[in-house]
């Protein structure tokens, strides 16, 4: 559904969309609740910056996000020009963990849901060679549909590109398997920027260290 409708080709509306029926206000609230005295964040896969924006007046923090797509990196550093403690690059985990750089806080939001577990394993596992000492691992991942849900949350559920949704047993398999010592794995109800207050999906939530 909506397959026009991408960050490359389209990329002020499907921020407008993310606004709109993602749940936007509740990633970032989710990112920003791990943060603590936190100042060195990395966030994988970071895209447009929707969840970046969460970081945007926090300028003790000196956060970068990263993502293989150039066109992406371009257009959210026009977006984050006046916020110099942000820095977007185009570039791959992997590549990041080769020089050698180490940070408080890793943050994947919704992004292995359009891996596939090998992907997946290898995303975590570099990850958790990019964390310091003490330091944090979070991933926010669109759960499964539950039993109870209604017509317009299966209706959203249909919006969202990702293949790979996984229930949270075996999100924590992943994890835990890449050398990631969970300290909580829960599932959260979210609300869409539309109807705030009104569940429209379900988030895990996962944290650890290594």
């Amino acid at each position: 559904m909506l397959e026009f409708l991408t960050q490359q080709s389209h990329p002020r509306l499907w921020l407008a969309f993310q606004a709109t029926f993602g749940a936007t206000r509740d990633k970032r609230d989710i990112a920003l609740s791990f943060l603590q005295d936190r100042e060195r964040v990395l966030e994988i896969g970071c895209s447009l910056g929707v969840v970046a924006e969460a970081f945007r007046d926090r300028t003790s923090v000196r956060y970068l996000g990263i993502d293989i797509d150039e066109q992406a990196i371009r257009q959210v550093r026009e977006r984050f020009e006046s916020s110099p403690h942000m820095e977007f690059l185009a570039q791959s985990l992997q590549d990041l963990v080769r020089q050698g750089r180490r940070f408080d806080y890793v943050l994947f939001a919704n992004i292995l849901h359009h891996v596939d577990d090998e992907m997946a394993s290898n995303l975590l596992r570099q990850a958790a060679a990019a964390v310091d000492t003490n330091g944090i691992i979070v991933l926010m991942e669109p759960d499964v549909l539950h039993a109870r849900d209604g017509w317009l949350v299966r209706f959203l559920y249909r919006l969202e590109r990702g293949q790979y949704r996984r229930p949270i047993q075996e999100l924590v398999r992943l994890a835990t398997d890449a050398g990631i010592r969970l300290a909580r794995a829960e599932t959260r109800d979210i609300s869409i920027g539309l109807l705030p207050g009104f569940v429209g999906g379900h988030m895990l939530v996962l944290s650890g260290s290594v």
